[in-house]
């Protein structure tokens, strides 16, 4: 049995409603330590840690960020000198910077995969007599398949990921070949960044415009397991007595509403070819992510929502009245406050002049003119006077000349 740790998108770096979550993300980095010597004292280690994308938050990550992923990598390979790293980049990530040393890394057993030519090198884990070929596809950008014959009108994020796994099959019949084994017989595990139809998404994902990012999740029924990151609810995409698809999630809430989090501890049993287990281990996050609602004065009540004090919150207000700078007066009672919401509020102005006013401009189908006044009124520009007679100025001459072209 061959026992693997599957994490993704750590995000290390993310900066939420302006807050960082830096001390959230060094928990999750001591969890993970804390697992792998807890299977060590078991006598019962993993093999592998799979990270699958996404490990910083931007391409340029800053330097605590760059610092804290050393700090792991460096504690990790000491504590665990036989197991193997896996990682690439996702969306968020910089191939090239991630990619920096990483002929050298590869030498202490953590494998960087950050081009087409990364993808079909197979890594195998070994453990006594059993095998497992470990790949992996960083983010399929545009120019991925660049110069690859066969590729040119491989464009979409299915088409590509389909012709890099046709070129993986071949690799991995080429190592059954190498290593005395029948065809097919060579449990494999795929790592990847991507959209799959059918995923369950939350409000914390980039997303690419157009649908053209989506992939069949068939795709990866040639692999034992399927290790994938983007999505940031942990979910399985679909398992069967051959293959199993899984989204770990992010370790790390990143918006509201995205459940509980977990690490997958995937066990494979390579004699029969199969997955023998996934198990969700629970993370206990540093600071839970809640969404609150009530009355203004209700979260000044006494006991009233005291246990959410020390969490990250969004509170949503049921007030009819807006309330002035209610972000400063809740912030001296609930110091974790990231959000507040007074939709309520608003919509109960809807007999406000400004609103009527929106609505008559709107029906009528007005002139660009007379909605562009509205908006800068509606947005409360500081533009003085001046300044926004330039720009309705501006937009009654755009307005003429269209109605001129509409003549001719």
């Amino acid at each position: 049995m061959i026992h693997i740790l599957h994490t993704a998108d750590l995000h290390l770096g993310k900066v939420i409603y302006e807050h960082s979550l830096i001390e959230d993300q060094k928990k999750v980095l001591a969890l993970l330590k804390d697992i792998l010597r807890k299977a060590n004292a078991a006598k019962d280690p993993y093999s592998a840690l799979v990270i699958s994308g996404d490990i910083y938050d931007r391409s340029i990550p800053n330097p605590e960020a760059i610092s804290l992923f050393d700090s792991f990598l460096t504690e990790v390979k000491k504590e665990n000198p036989e197991l193997a790293l896996f990682l690439h980049p996702g969306n968020h990530d910089s191939a090239a910077r991630l990619s920096y040393a990483s002929e050298l890394l590869k030498n202490q057993n953590i494998h960087i995969a950050t081009k087409f030519s990364d993808s079909l090198k197979a890594t195998l884990l070994k453990k006594g007599e059993e095998r497992l070929a470990v790949f992996q596809i960083p983010f399929l950008t545009a120019g991925f398949l660049h110069g690859q014959e066969g590729s040119e009108k491989r464009r979409s994020q299915e088409e590509m990921l389909s012709f890099v796994i046709e070129k993986i099959q071949e690799e991995k019949e080429a190592l059954e070949i190498k290593e005395g084994l029948e065809k097919n017989s060579l449990p494999s595990l795929l790592s990847a960044h991507l959209f799959t139809l059918g995923g369950s998404e939350s409000d914390s994902e980039r997303t690419i415009v157009g649908t053209a990012e989506y992939v069949n999740a068939n795709l990866f029924s040639p692999f034992t397991y399927t290790a994938l990151g983007h999505l940031h609810k942990s979910q399985k995409v679909f398992e069967n007595d051959s293959a199993a698809v899984y989204y770990s999630g992010a370790p790390i809430a990143y918006s509201f509403g995205e459940g509980d989090k977990s690490f997958l501890s995937v066990s494979i049993d390579t004699e029969k070819n199969k997955i023998a287990s996934i198990k969700k281990i629970p993370i206990e996050p540093l600071r839970k992510m809640t969404q609150l609602e009530g009355s203004f004065s209700d979260f000044f009540s006494k006991d009233r929502f005291d246990a959410h004090r020390e969490e990250y919150l969004e509170i949503k207000l049921k007030d009819a009245n807006l309330i002035e700078n209610p972000m400063q007066l809740l912030r001296s009672k609930f110091p974790y406050l990231l959000s507040i919401n007074q939709s309520y509020a608003l919509s109960k102005q809807e007999g406000s002049s400004l609103l009527t006013e929106r609505k008559e401009v709107l029906e009528k189908k007005n002139s660009f003119a007379d909605i562009l006044n509205l908006f800068i009124k509606d947005v409360d520009t500081s533009l003085d006077k001046n300044e926004v007679e330039k720009l309705l100025s501006l937009a009654m001459s755009i307005e003429k000349e269209k109605q001129e072209k509409e003549i001719q």
